[in-house]
C-alpha cells in the first residue's frame, strides 16, 4: 500500500495494526493485549463533544477578547490531545472506537470462525477502521481469494458507521469490495443515533451474501475474453477521456494515468496465466487504485477504501456488468 504511511497515532499519517504484509512492512504486529494492540493502531482515546465559541471582535459591546457560544455546533475532539477531529450538530452520536472493537470480538469471532486481522486510524483518527478475516479461502475467477468484514467510522462527519464485506486477491494483496454491485450488503448507521451493536448484528449475514455474490460476478467475469480494443474504451472512459481524442489534447497527467492503467493490466494478466478477460481488467483497476493511482493529499488508505479511489472501483465494475448481465442475477 501506501509508503507515505506513518505510525503516528495522533499525527496526520496513519497507525496501523496487522497481520502478515498487506501493509508492506509498515505496520506494526499483533501483540495479543487488547490495550497495547488499540494503542498501536492509534485507537486509544474516546471521542468527546466539546463546545464551541466565536471570538468577538474589538468593536462588539462586550469588550475585547470576548466570546460567545456557537449555538447547535460541536467540536468532535480526542480525548487525550484534545485534537478537533470534525464539527458536529447537537444530534451527533459519537460511535466509539472501543464500542466498534468490542463488537468485532463479539460477533466476529474464532468460534464463528473469523480472526480480526488489522486495525488502525487515519488522518489523527479522523477515520478508524477494524477487519476480521473469515478462516476458509475462496476461488474467485481462478485465483485464491480471503474473504473480509470491514467495519468502519468517521469522526469528521464524512461517514456513517458501516460494515461491508471486502476480499482481498491473495497474489497481489488487492483489496476489492464485494459489495460494489449489491449495496443492500452494505450495514450502516447514521450516527444521529447511539451506535447499537445488537441492531446492526441482525443484519451481518449480508456480509457472507456480499462475497458470494462477489464470487458469482468475478467467476462470470473471467469467462469473458476482451479484446485489446475494448480495454481502450474502458480505460478512457473511466478517465474521462473522449474515445476521439487526440494525444496532443489530453493533459499529460491523464495520459500518464491512462498508460499506468495499461502496465498494471499487464502485471494482472500475467498473475492470472496472461489471463485477457473482463476479470483480468478489473483487477487492473484495482491494482491502479490501491498502488499505483497518484492520490490527492497523499493518503491512499483512506481513498483506497472509503473515498475516490473505493468510487472509481466501482464504477469500473459498474462498466464491466453489462457484460455478464446474462450470466448475473440482478
Amino acid at each position: 500500500m501506501a509508503h507515505e504511511l506513518s505510525q503516528v497515532a495522533t499525527g496526520s499519517g496513519a497507525a496501523i495494526v496487522c497481520i502478515g504484509d498487506a501493509w508492506h512492512g509498515l505496520q506494526n504486529a499483533f501483540t495479543g493485549n487488547a490495550a497495547a494492540d488499540l494503542a498501536q493502531a492509534g485507537l486509544n482515546f474516546e471521542a468527546v463533544k466539546l463546545p464551541i465559541f466565536a471570538q468577538l471582535p474589538d468593536s462588539a459591546s462586550a469588550g475585547a477578547g470576548a466570546y460567545q457560544r456557537v449555538d447547535g455546533r460541536w467540536s468532535i475532539a480526542r480525548d487525550d490531545t484534545f485534537a478537533s477531529l470534525g464539527i458536529g450538530a447537537d444530534g451527533y452520536h459519537v460511535h466509539q472506537p472501543r464500542e466498534l472493537y468490542a463488537m468485532v470480538e463479539k460477533y466476529f469471532s474464532a468460534a464463528l470462525g473469523w480472526r480480526l486481522s488489522s486495525l488502525g486510524s487515519i488522518k489523527g483518527g479522523k477515520e478508524i477502521w477494524f477487519a476480521a478475516r473469515y478462516e476458509t479461502d475462496f476461488t474467485v475467477g481462478g485465483a485464491t481469494h480471503k474473504r473480509y468484514a470491514l467495519l468502519s467510522t468517521s469522526f469528521d462527519t464524512t461517514q456513517a458507521t458501516r460494515v461491508q464485506g471486502t476480499t482481498v486477491n491473495v497474489v497481489c494483496n488487492n483489496t476489492m469490495r464485494a459489495a460494489w454491485a449489491d449495496t443492500s450488503a452494505l450495514v450502516k448507521r447514521n450516527h444521529n443515533a447511539k451506535f447499537d451493536a445488537t441492531e446492526i448484528a441482525a443484519e451481518l449475514a449480508t456480509i457472507a451474501a456480499s462475497t458470494e455474490r462477489y464470487k458469482v460476478i468475478g467467476d462470470a467475469l473471467a469467462t469473458v475474453a476482451v479484446t485489446e480494443e475494448f480495454n481502450k474504451q474502458f480505460f478512457k472512459t473511466l478517465l474521462g477521456i473522449p474515445l476521439e481524442a487526440k494525444k496532443e489534447d489530453i493533459a499529460t497527467r491523464t495520459l500518464n494515468n491512462y498508460a499506468q492503467l495499461w502496465t498494471d493490466y499487464r502485471k494482472s494478466a500475467d498473475e492470472r496465466g496472461q489471463s485477457n478477460d473482463a476479470f483480468t481488467a478489473l483487477n487492473a483497476v484495482t491494482r491502479y487504485v490501491d498502488h499505483s493511482k497518484t492520490v490527492q493529499g497523499g493518503d491512499r488508505v483512506s481513498s483506497a477504501t472509503f473515498g475516490a479511489g473505493d468510487r472509481f472501483k466501482g464504477r469500473a465494475l459498474g462498466l464491466l456488468m453489462p457484460l455478464i448481465q446474462d450470466k448475473v442475477a440482478a
